[in-house]
């Protein structure tokens, strides 16, 4: 059996293909993350690995982000950290966004050539990743992505100020007018057994129908509804659960993590 360390084989993945890309493109490292500062806005690079790693397996994926630091202290009543990480990114993707993968997990294993892995990697990120950072350097391009098949990952409250900054501001009203009826008519059903727990939730999801609510009042955005007005409203329930449901239970998933 082939006695490979598989910990050295990541490590050099980093040392001699990734960290030379950034470096040329003014990121500075910290970690295994990467982050170019401009001033109001910010773009963040990270490889994140599996949790299930092990000395026999390792598996690892990229992950691209893009700040706006201005949007960043709104939502979050704070400045961002001084070096941001993709996950303290308005907009995230995953590699496989930009490439139409539907995995963009690499494998590293005792068998896998390593020179052949980092080609591959080497490839990947010039191909995909380094464009995309540079004809995203100016934030007004950013409202491109949400016309993509697949849209980034964009928490609804950061899309609406960013739509409201970078875009048209009916569209930003609508959009959060949308996010607070799908909210408020909300009804997930679910099997989750113990009654505090649904408390929980139910509190969890008052408390962001009122981070919708704040938001709106210092936005001067007109809600078109009371989140009173639709608890027992089965019709408006009936018509809506479907989307209704998955974009409630993402943004409680989004709240947990």
């Amino acid at each position: 059996m082939i006695n490979k360390d598989l910990n050295k084989e990541f490590n050099s993945i980093i040392r001699d293909i990734i960290s030379p890309i950034f470096k040329d493109l003014g990121f500075k490292k910290k970690g295994n993350n990467f982050y170019r500062d401009f001033g109001d806005t910010g773009q963040a690079f990270n490889i994140q690995q599996s949790r299930w790693n092990s000395k026999d397996h390792k598996t690892f994926v990229f992950n691209v982000g893009l700040l706006e630091k201005i949007i960043y202290q709104e939502i979050n009543n704070l400045h961002p950290p001084t070096f941001p990480q993709e996950v303290d990114c308005n907009i995230r993707l995953r590699l496989s966004k930009l490439t139409d993968k539907t995995d963009g997990w690499y494998d590293l294993k005792i068998s896998t050539d390593l020179n052949k892995l980092k080609s591959q990697i080497e490839q990947d990120l010039n191909s995909y990743v380094v464009p995309f950072f540079e004809n995203y350097k100016d934030p007004n391009k950013w409202m491109e992505m949400l016309k993509w098949n697949r849209e980034p990952f964009i928490e609804s409250l950061d899309k609406f100020l960013l739509i409201e900054k970078y875009g048209k501001r009916k569209t930003a009203e609508n959009f959060l007018n949308q996010v607070y009826f799908e909210s408020i008519t909300a009804k997930p059903k679910t099997n989750i057994p113990s009654k505090k727990f649904k408390q929980y939730l139910d509190k969890v999801n008052q408390e962001w129908i009122k981070k919708i609510e704040t938001l709106a009042k210092k936005k001067k955005v007109k809600l078109k509804m009371s989140s009173g007005s639709f608890k027992n409203n089965d019709q408006i329930y009936n018509e809506t659960r479907t989307k209704s449901r998955y974009k409630l239970w993402s943004k409680l998933k989004s709240l947990w993590s």
